[in-house]
């Protein structure tokens, strides 16, 4: 009997792991997301989450990026992110970047979508994701100082 519980003990201690995984490709994004939320004052730990590319997200499901937080009776919050792989490996740098600091503002930050403030990086849509430095916008001229102010906006939301 003391050998059960003490089985039961360890599955519940466990199962209550969670995971930091972030694919190799993805991880410049990932460290400068939090080099940016602590430049803010903002101190995040890196726990909980995994984050890596997914083949055809963009056709099966219409979104660039999808992130999911997984419960369990005995498990900590999980928090998983994936990026559509073939937008990954065409798209630029700050592209990427909007996507991936779109749904890390979903799990990390806990923010949701901006539907009635322009820009924010929290706007849902794809076409534009809030980001005019992210390239959607035809004819942008997006600055450093638009950057700026859309990643105050998302770690500090709000926006000058």
């Amino acid at each position: 009997m003391k050998k059960l519980i003490l089985v039961g003990i360890c599955l519940i201690m466990f199962s209550c792991e969670t995971e930091f995984i972030v694919d190799s490709r993805v991880k410049p994004f990932v460290d400068t997301f939090y080099q940016e939320a602590n430049s803010r004052g903002i101190v995040l730990k890196k726990t909980n989450l995994i984050i890596g590319l997914r083949k055809n997200l963009l056709k099966n499901t219409g979104a660039l990026g999808a992130a999911t937080i997984e419960t369990g009776l005995f498990t900590n919050k999980q928090e998983s992110i994936v990026i559509d792989e073939e937008f990954f490996l065409n798209s630029t740098v700050y592209q990427i970047e909007t996507i991936v600091f779109h749904e890390l503002g979903h799990t990390l930050l806990n923010r949701r979508y901006h539907t009635n403030q322009i820009p924010s990086i929290m706007r849902a849509s794809s076409v534009y994701c809030g980001y005019c430095y992210g390239g959607y916008m035809i004819n942008c001229q997006a600055t450093e100082g638009h950057r700026r102010a859309l990643l105050d906006e998302l770690f500090l939301n709000r926006y000058n």
